[in-house]
């Protein structure tokens, strides 16, 4: 049999079920690492001057990325594949590296969100009931939508615009043709994907038949129009780990806190004691922003006092009693504010000033934690957080 000529083996190399716009959006992205691949080189170095000519003559013809992507294909041919592998985005990952009571060092890779690839620090909500092993998927789920969403955004410039043009997490109920029945774990949902539409799994592009009924996916559809099907992407872990319900409030990440390098502060959702424009708080305060926080200790009509969880007291001025104001009556229901809530404090004062002391000048805001908000039911559904 006579040996198949390059030409041959690059127009022949789109798969066969795929048009040759959605083969071309297919393999735009791997225009960058096949600059750096020589397998392509190699194949022309060991072409005749005659094929390369005539080759090149029709490449010269082509739209631009129509070239681009025979190019690639050409990359692929030589290893079997339908299209040159490459990575969208690199797939996140979250170990446990440390535990202990209720928290938690995880190990991340490839956590953008999160600072790439470094240890984060995390408090577990005591009353989620969570492992840290479990905590760490619902972190590394975190990563791995937020790479699905710049990959996304970036990819489809102009047609994607936003993070809620990239929709998920869903559960593929079945797949009949070009019809996908997917459920979010509430309702039944019907989408249509068509020629053009572009699957991917582990940050690499696959064909159709990698989705299967049980996968858990993201969708991506057009800004203008909801019901255009850009991309289908399969995500690593079950469902119940890309959910926004099940992990709300399930752990808060920990940091030191600005304002006292010995102690750590948490990133909870909050309820406003004092803020910015009240009276009390101080909007032309200035200086470098700092934080503390702290459970309550005690409170007057001129300061209260927290003890942060390195054991330190701060002793916070006001030029009211914020306190018993709050549990006089606030808009959340009813909450009170009791001994050992924790309190957020944020202010501004000079890089030279002692960043434990506080003046009553340079308090900007004051926040009771909450590890669950309930603004419908108020108080009923409502959890303070703790230490």
């Amino acid at each position: 049999m006579k040996k198949a000529t390059l030409e041959q083996r690059l127009l022949a190399s789109r798969p066969a079920d795929t048009t040759n716009h959605a083969f071309v959006t297919r393999t735009m992205d791997a225009v960058r690492i096949a600059r750096g691949n020589e397998t392509f080189s190699d194949i022309l170095r060991t072409t005749n001057a005659t094929k390369k000519e005539h080759l090149f003559m029709k490449l010269r013809h082509l739209p631009r990325f129509a070239a681009i992507s025979i190019i690639i294909a050409g990359l692929a041919a030589v290893s079997g594949t339908a299209y040159a592998a490459y990575q969208l985005w690199l797939k996140p990952t979250a170990t446990v590296q440390s535990s202990s009571h209720n928290q938690a060092l995880i190990k991340l890779r490839n956590c953008e969100q999160y600072g790439g690839n470094t240890g984060l620090h995390v408090v577990i909500n005591k009353s989620s009931g969570l492992s840290a092993a479990e905590t760490a998927k619902y972190i590394q789920a975190n990563c791995e939508i937020n790479a699905v969403q710049s990959w996304a955004m970036a990819t489809f410039q102009g047609k994607v615009k936003a993070a809620s043009d990239i929709l998920l997490p869903y559960s593929i109920q079945a797949v009949q043709g070009n019809a996908i029945t997917l459920h979010d774990g509430s309702a039944l949902q019907h989408i249509q994907v068509n020629s053009q539409t572009i699957y991917a799994a582990n940050g690499a592009l696959v064909t159709k038949k990698a989705i299967a009924a049980g996968d858990t996916v993201a969708y991506v559809v057009d800004e203008k129009d909801g019901a255009l099907v850009r991309a289908i992407v399969k995500l690593n872990l079950p469902f119940k780990y890309y959910s926004s319900n099940s992990d709300a409030n399930a752990f808060f990440v920990r940091n030191t806190c600005s304002g006292d390098p010995q102690a750590w502060c948490v990133n909870a959702d909050s309820l406003d004691v004092l803020h910015s424009g009240e009276a009390g708080a101080n909007p032309s305060a200035t200086g470098n922003w700092y934080e503390i926080q702290g459970a309550l200790v005690s409170h007057s009509a001129t300061a209260f006092t927290i003890k942060d969880t390195s054991g330190v007291t701060h002793i916070i001025p006001t030029t009211s009693n914020i306190i018993a104001t709050f549990n006089a009556g606030n808009t959340y229901g009813n909450i009170s504010i009791n001994t050992d809530d924790v309190l957020d404090v944020t202010y501004r004062q000079p890089t030279t000033a002692n960043h434990g002391v506080v003046r009553a000048n340079q308090v900007e805001s004051v926040e009771l934690l909450m590890s669950k908000i309930s603004k419908q039911s108020g108080p009923t559904n409502s959890q303070k957080y703790h230490y």
